[in-house]
């Protein structure tokens, strides 16, 4: 659980990932994670309810007079002709401080694919779709190194030199992985 990717095709504008620990899990919107699964005040509609078939566009504000992204991202979805949903949550503390930021663009897959805290202008949307829709790689990626983890890498070796159907293919892949 708690378990993100790296991808070229998630907008990752934000300084720092948040440390994962596989013993624990911390909810996070960060991109590349499963969106958290949160239940609302009314203790029966999870937000995976409200999710669209396509993307959806979750935007937490305090007020109707705070600034918006969902005219902004709904005008460049038509444009773009991206199926998405958008959902406005107000009075949801709980699941707002969960979710971590004011508005998260959500992938039909549940993995967040984008968030922030501010309304991005109409440029910055269209640069956001380009990038998770896979039109373009995010100006930041920088593919990470493998890590290397000793005998899984052993037998992934075997496993991928070893002619298939070989007689000899689980002897060599005993020996390596013994």
């Amino acid at each position: 659980m708690g378990l993100r990717y790296r991808s070229p095709v998630t907008y990752q504008d934000i300084t720092e990932e948040p440390v994962w620990d596989y013993f624990k899990y911390i909810p996070s919107t960060f991109p590349g994670a499963r969106a958290p699964h949160v239940f609302l005040t009314d203790g029966k509609t999870s937000i995976m309810d409200l999710y669209g078939k396509g993307w959806t566009l979750i935007e937490f504000t305090s007020s109707p007079a705070s600034p918006s992204a969902i005219p902004i991202f709904t005008i460049t979805a038509a444009q773009l002709n991206v199926p998405l949903t958008t959902v406005h949550i107000q009075n949801e503390d709980h699941v707002h401080a969960i979710w971590e930021r004011n508005i998260v663009l959500v992938r039909p897959d549940g993995h967040v694919a984008w968030m922030n805290n501010s309304p991005p202008s109409e440029t910055e949307v269209n640069d956001i779709f380009s990038v998770v829709m896979g039109r373009k790689t995010f100006r930041g990626w920088a593919e990470q190194p493998v890590v290397n983890y000793g005998r899984v890498n052993a037998v992934i070796d075997v496993v991928d030199n070893t002619p298939r159907g070989d007689p000899k293919f689980t002897a060599a892949f005993q020996k390596e992985i013994n």
